[in-house]
């Protein structure tokens, strides 16, 4: 992989670049020193806001008190449909925006789109309306991405109850805003856990998208976009942010925990809990549908979802359609395997219409250009490439997972020398970004089939004999059938009965073209 300069380094000559880094490692990231800005970047801060006009003017309080340059920052208040409207305060010396939006409810996602696509400026910082920032909150933003251009810098908030409490103290305070509330009841941040049980998001979890909350957040523009911004579908409280992480992760951005970008949410933990718990309860479905991670989702066979867990992309190379549907049939069957199928066909192959006759109209199973998977399914955390002619065992997925373990990508080599690869989804695309390969950002793992229990076989050539074809038949049979044993679960059986009978179909078809070849090869030699 080609070397890349310090992030330090490459602000300095005034471009942001991409996190290139192992894993989540955010402390690779040479930064510059917090007094290095001698022009800091400009900043749109977003604040969506609905039917609270009194914490918005803590909020914006708070705002006119960084130590960030006024001149560089811009405020856009979201108004999410309040009734009567929200009003800024007219002394204000911020430059601030109204954006309205006209429906009422719960629309905190499409509130926050609505406030990056008014964005005038590159770095977007997400502050709820509810929430008073510390002096120094804007600034322990902006040094992270003045530097990196695709990670999220995740604040932090406390919660205190903001009873009684003037605008003018929080305008006026000669200290810190801890100092001001020090003597009312407070909750702590609570994803604290979550920085506890890995090592404040560095370790090799794959669910450190969940400490990403919407209440203080920052991100690039461009990257936001990339992402593809919050999901407008989220109509109740709850998720929307965690869905929103989970896609920033799977897209290979860094998630940086900034304590030093620390608020004070207005409110205790516990005020109205009782009703958020109720909505996250009914988002449940809903997560699962979007997030195919075991803590949002029940793994195993399950629905179709939106968002499969596991990508199998088949290189259709040179085999036939009828090769290609045993392949795609055997992994749809899987009981074991979340998963779509995508065959991806070489440049210059014009049998598609045919091969979609064949695959039949199964919604799990696309055909595509070779190279496609990523583009099409850019948010299944693991992809898996399968070369042509090769049946996969059951399970394919879980076995391939427990090969590639903590690493980001794992081979099984094929006694024939063919191979199958699983990779990150996260490693995919920072490879693609930030240049190089998967494996250079993070450990790579070779596995050779007998270790793997790997029972794929070739699929059997058109012009093999016939005794050895039936003995090949024969023995492909019974090791499906040995592993048709092992499973409990009527209908799992039932699909591999049906995956059988087709392979059958598929065997009986093989001969007859077989046959008829032979025949029209004599009728031309005019035996």
């Amino acid at each position: 992989m080609a070397a890349r300069r310090p992030a330090a380094e490459a602000a300095a000559v005034g471009a942001p670049r991409p996190a290139a880094v192992r894993g989540n490692d955010w402390r690779a990231i040479e930064l510059p020193e917090p007094g290095a800005f001698a022009a800091p970047s400009p900043l749109s801060v977003v604040v969506p806001c609905f039917d609270a006009p009194q914490a918005l003017e803590l909020t914006l309080a708070g705002l006119e008190a960084q130590d960030y340059p006024k001149g560089r920052f811009e405020v856009i208040v979201v108004d999410d449909g309040s009734s009567p409207p929200l009003a800024v305060p007219g002394s204000t010396p911020l430059d601030v925006r109204v954006v309205r939006r006209e429906t009422r409810g719960f629309g905190l996602s499409a509130a926050r789109n609505a406030g990056a696509r008014a964005a005038a400026h590159d770095i977007l910082v997400f502050l709820d309306g509810d929430v008073i920032a510390e002096a120094g909150l804007l600034r322990a933003h902006a040094r992270w991405h003045h530097c990196v251009a695709d990670a999220l810098t995740q604040g932090f908030c406390a919660y205190v109850s903001a009873a009684g409490l003037d605008a003018a103290a929080v305008r006026g305070r000669t200290g810190s805003l801890a100092e001001l509330l020090a003597d009312r009841p407070r909750d702590p941040p609570w994803f604290e856990r979550h920085m506890a049980r890995t090592g404040d998001l560095t370790s090799c979890h794959d669910d450190l998208f969940r400490a990403v909350t919407g209440h203080n957040f920052a991100i690039r523009k461009a990257f936001f976009e990339e992402a593809g911004g919050f999901d407008d579908s989220f109509d109740r409280y709850g998720g929307e942010d965690t869905e929103f992480g989970y896609r920033v992760w799977c897209r290979g951005g860094l998630l940086v925990p900034v304590r030093e970008a620390f608020g004070w949410h207005q409110g205790r933990w516990g005020a109205g809990r009782d009703a958020k718990e109720r909505d996250q309860d009914l988002q449940a479905a809903k997560l699962a549908e979007l997030i195919p991670d075991p803590g949002f989702r029940r793994l195993g066979r399950g629905p179709v979802f939106a968002v499969p867990r596991h990508v199998a992309a088949v290189n259709a190379g040179g085999a036939s359609a009828l090769q290609l549907r045993e392949v795609a049939e055997r992994l749809l069957a899987d009981p074991a395997d979340d998963l779509a199928v995508r065959v991806e066909m070489p440049a210059g192959r014009g049998d598609w219409r045919r091969l979609r006759q064949r695959l039949g109209a199964d919604p799990r199973l696309t055909i595509g250009p070779a190279g496609t998977a990523l583009d099409s399914f850019p948010h299944s955390p693991f992809h898996i490439a399968i070369p042509a002619g090769v049946v996969p065992p059951w399970g394919l997925a879980p076995k391939l997972r427990a090969a590639l373990g903590a690493a980001v990508k794992a081979e099984v080599l094929l006694p024939e020398g063919s191979r199958i690869v699983i990779a990150r989804t996260w490693a995919l695309h920072r490879a693609r970004r930030a240049g190089g390969r998967a494996e250079d950002y993070g450990e790579s793992r070779t596995v050779r089939a007998p270790r793997f229990t790997f029972s794929a076989v070739r699929l059997v050539a058109g012009h093999a004999g016939g005794a050895r074809r039936r003995r090949g038949v024969r023995a492909a049979a019974a090791r499906i059938l040995a592993e048709a044993r092992q499973l409990r679960r009527p209908a799992a059986l039932w699909r591999v009965v049906a995956w059988l009978a087709s392979a059958a179909r598929w065997r009986l078809g093989e001969r007859r073209d077989a046959a008829a070849g032979r025949s029209a090869a004599g009728e031309g030699s005019g035996r």
